[in-house]
């Protein structure tokens, strides 16, 4: 019964924020002092000319009308992780990490709230905040990943090492953020990918395939899809600057979907399943009593 009560508390909750959201930008939006609010900033590329395909609207408060919206995507996925986050469960490294939760939750709103801020002000200090939540995602999720591979012999990491995780990806997320220009965007984010595919790529090879093989797969192909559309958004090919249906909106949802669905492989590994379980007569119980809990997930 009290799970019941806080999965309902959850959901309201999780419903009531989305609302907010989606009624806070339509009342950004009607501002009266349009523009005129994001005086005194200083403009990034994109506001100085058409950086991308979408008609930059200097005189209203919201610049990028399409690419602003589209970054609710990114919330909407980060309250999903919260609120739909499994029962505590030993067997499952990620299922009993729950600051790995809050982690990834809280880059889905960085990320929302950056790029949101970007896309609408078209500022160097939105592009700053926008660039820093898009490194802070594929981070949080290396550091899942790596979490995974670091339980191995162990299945359950102990508290040290949780916090230890935590720790290392937030200072990589704030080196991000305060060295935004320092970095070329066009290494790091590649890059961050790259690692992150190799390090799922590993935990699959070793465990030889799994029910969630596929969403492994959908976030690729995901993140492959969202990478060209970007691409000729860049490049204005079919573009329509008057449009909704921005190359770049579709950008923010494909990345958020993609990232999603990484997480939710990752969430599904647990290392007896890969070969790397202690096999010590303590652990033997334990092996058998997951596999006939969960099978072989």
């Amino acid at each position: 019964m009290k799970d019941n009560k806080k999965a309902v508390w959850e959901t309201g909750i999780f419903i009531l924020v989305s609302l907010l959201a989606v009624l806070g930008i339509f009342w950004f939006q009607s501002l009266p002092q349009g523009g005129k609010i994001w005086e005194g900033m200083e403009l990034a590329k994109a506001g100085l000319g058409a950086e991308y395909c979408e008609a930059n609207q200097m005189e209203a408060v919201i610049r990028q009308p399409a690419n602003s919206w589209s970054n609710l995507a990114y919330l909407f996925l980060g309250l999903m992780v919260w609120r739909f986050r499994p029962p505590q469960d030993k067997i499952y490294p990620l299922r009993s990490y729950r600051a790995f939760y809050g982690l990834l939750t809280a880059s889905y709103v960085w990320l929302f709230a950056g790029s949101f801020f970007f896309h609408a002000s078209l500022t160097r200090l939105g592009q700053q905040l926008d660039m820093g939540g898009t490194y802070s995602l594929p981070l949080a999720l290396i550091g899942g990943a790596l979490y995974c591979l670091r339980v191995g012999n162990q299945v359950n990491g102990n508290q040290v090492i949780k916090m230890g995780f935590l720790i290392l990806v937030i200072l990589f997320d704030l080196f991000c953020l305060i060295f935004k220009w320092h970095l070329n965007g066009k290494v790091m984010l590649p890059a961050l990918i790259v690692v992150l595919v190799l390090l799922c790529g590993w935990l699959w090879m070793l465990h030889g395939g799994n029910r969630r093989t596929g969403l492994l797969l959908f976030g690729i192909i995901a993140m492959i899809v969202a990478t060209v559309i970007r691409s000729l958004d860049v490049a204005k090919v079919g573009c329509n600057p008057d449009s909704w249906f921005q190359g770049h909106a579709v950008w923010h949802v494909l990345t958020g979907l993609s990232g999603y669905a990484v997480f939710k492989f990752l969430e599904g590994f647990h290392p007896e399943n890969y070969g790397f379980a202690d096999r010590t007569p303590e652990k033997a119980g334990e092996v058998v009593s997951a596999r006939q809990r969960h099978g072989q997930n």
